[in-house]
């Protein structure tokens, strides 16, 4: 088939669950049927830096790169979540699309696929979120599959019963609504709907017959050897500008690593991700918590990490982050919400836990038990070898543009990596 994938990432750089998840989904295509990759020009192809690049390009029948960073930050100020009130509530009434798609919307990307419309023809579109589909949509294309690997209205929702009252919360409230009605209907807008966990389906209800699951993977980690852990040392890893990051990173160091430290004095919190945002940076001491930021490899944090935390409260989706630090053989503490979606056993895979006394207990016993930290990492990366493999994600894609509408589409969410 002749495929036109879209994507609002360029995905060269593996260092984000998001830009994992669109590599592997265009390798699997490309490998199997002619793929016309379009994506926003990035730094690391200016930079040259295009190792994860370069074998991708190769399989591709071409790679189309169009520059959006102006109009990227254009539409992001107009339709960010703390922008003039008067403006969002312009915005919140003058489009049946909600803001969270709009501020990806960009006039560049769109430009240039109504180019591509009206010079090639193509038997289908992948897009890689809403936005990028609308504007597919909006070029004239028909036959187009959406990648919603996040529920927005669920994210949204979380975040604002989690927070407390401010002046903008009617609106943002507002906003809400119409993104469940968006949300709702859109199995009948769009002519396949992908999502990452089986849950997701629910959203959608009687029209759940187009939508399929593609779970997300991880790649073939070597695991860690334990001789390397430092003692005490905890990891979180993430894009710490991404909301749900920050509000975990805080609600550990806040309600959590005080009781850790009581009981085990070593204890201390490795912070890694890219983009820290002061937030992030402020809890910053040298001592209990260390923040990193950007690195160029987090194998080596993963690798003297005694004990991997996931304390994520809000947001929606699967964690890759999870499935990784389990492909490495590592103990992992997590939430109910940081594990959706993934089939992992409580007790056995990872330790769960979803209060902040529950999470310190489980933090504590295992720094304190190193036999009980191996048990739990070779079971947990045996779980994820295989259910969770990046490379078993060919037939699951196959299905979802091959099923005829609505027939195969229960078999299809059976499916997990």
């Amino acid at each position: 088939m002749k495929i036109l994938f879209v994507s609002n990432c360029a995905p060269w750089s593996l260092d984000s669950g998001m830009y994992q998840r669109v590599y592997h989904i265009v390798d699997a295509l490309a490998r199997r049927h002619e793929v016309t990759l379009v994506a926003p020009l990035s730094k690391q192809q200016l930079n040259g830096s295009l190792s994860d690049a370069l074998s991708l390009r190769d399989r591709c029948q071409d790679v189309i790169e169009v520059d959006t960073k102006a109009s990227t930050l254009r539409s992001m100020q107009r339709f960010h979540h703390w922008a003039p009130f008067s403006q969002r509530l312009l915005d919140l009434f003058s489009s049946p699309l909600p803001g969270a798609v709009r501020q990806w919307m960009t006039d560049d990307l769109a430009e240039a696929l109504l180019d591509i419309r009206q010079r090639e023809v193509f038997d289908l579109v992948w897009a890689e979120r809403l936005s990028t589909a609308e504007m597919a949509r909006s070029a004239g294309f028909q036959k187009i599959v959406v990648d919603v690997d996040d529920i927005e209205s669920v994210a949204l929702t979380r975040r604002l019963k989690n927070s407390p009252y401010y002046g903008s919360k009617p609106l943002h409230y507002g906003e809400l609504t119409k993104l469940n009605l968006y949300e709702h209907f859109l199995p009948r807008r769009f002519w396949r709907l992908v999502v990452c966990k089986h849950e997701d389906r629910q959203v959608f209800g009687s029209d759940a017959k187009n939508v399929f699951v593609v779970p997300n993977g991880v790649a073939r980690f070597p695991q860690t050897p334990h001789e390397c852990e430092h003692p005490g040392q905890m990891l979180f890893l993430g894009t710490l500008s991404y909301y749900p990051n920050i509000d975990a990173v805080q609600f550990f160091h806040t309600s959590i690593l005080p009781g850790v430290r009581k009981l085990c004095p070593d204890a201390h919190l490795a912070v890694v991700g890219k983009e820290p945002e002061t937030p992030i940076l402020s809890l910053h001491d040298g001592v209990g918590c260390i923040v990193h930021g950007q690195v160029p490899d987090v194998t080596p944090y993963f690798n003297t990490a005694a004990l991997v935390v996931a304390p994520i409260r809000l947001g929606s989706g699967t964690r890759i982050k999870v499935l990784e630090a389990l492909a490495r053989g590592k103990a992992v503490v997590a939430t109910s919400t940081a594990v959706e979606g993934l089939d992992l056993r409580p007790a056995v895979d990872l330790e769960i836990a979803d209060t902040a006394d529950a999470f310190t207990a489980a933090c504590a016993r295992l720094l304190n038990d190193a036999q009980a930290r191996q048990k739990l990492g070779i079971a947990g990366r045996q779980r994820v070898l295989e259910r969770y493999m990046w490379d078993a994600i060919g037939e699951p894609i196959e299905r979802v543009i091959t099923a005829a509408a609505g027939s195969a589409a229960e078999e299809v969410a059976e499916i997990a990596l």
